[in-house]
């Protein structure tokens, strides 16, 4: 009975591992993100397996911070954004990635952050939201923006911080 229930155990355990092989990196973006006015050092990693996307973010020390939904979503981003587009016309509607420009705006504009690009020039916006159940303060965002001719500009990572990918 023993060797019955290790058996199944070791079954299982390949069954888990070996789909887990057959995962492919979507987008992965390393990035030197400034906290505390200290660069550290990570890697952004998409992956997509059977549909389902998830995601891991690894820091040069070697920790690991696992998401087991990361969300895909494309977005226009109109002409005209600024920082300060929500206090100059508090009524103006904007979608998900519109929102996430005039915020790297801000941090752009307001503490000297960079996307490594022109922020400016951004008209589409593929977003990789890294999903955390428990956290209402904030998100971890890996975005690759196209401008209005389709020609990619760069991959950058927001949220708390803006950083551009390496």
């Amino acid at each position: 009975m023993k060797f019955i229930i290790i058996k199944l155990i070791t079954i299982a355990l390949f069954i888990l591992t070996s789909a887990n092989c057959f995962a492919k990196i979507e987008k992965s973006c390393q990035s030197k993100v400034n906290l505390d006015g200290k660069k550290e050092t990570y890697l952004f990693t998409v992956f997509q397996n059977s549909g389902k996307r998830y995601g891991t973010v690894v820091t040069k020390k070697g920790d690991t911070f696992l998401y087991n939904i990361v969300t895909k979503k494309s977005y226009k981003v109109a002409k005209g954004l600024n920082s300060s587009i929500l206090e100059t016309n508090p009524y103006i509607k904007l979608n998900e990635g519109e929102n996430i420009v005039v915020q790297s705006l801000f941090l752009q504009d307001m503490l000297g952050l960079s996307a490594g690009f022109d922020i400016y020039k951004i008209r589409n916006l593929v977003v990789y939201e890294f999903v955390e159940k428990q956290s209402t303060l904030g998100k971890t965002i890996l975005s690759e923006a196209k401008d209005e001719k389709g020609t990619y500009l760069g991959s950058f990572i927001s949220g708390f911080f803006l950083a551009p990918c390496l």
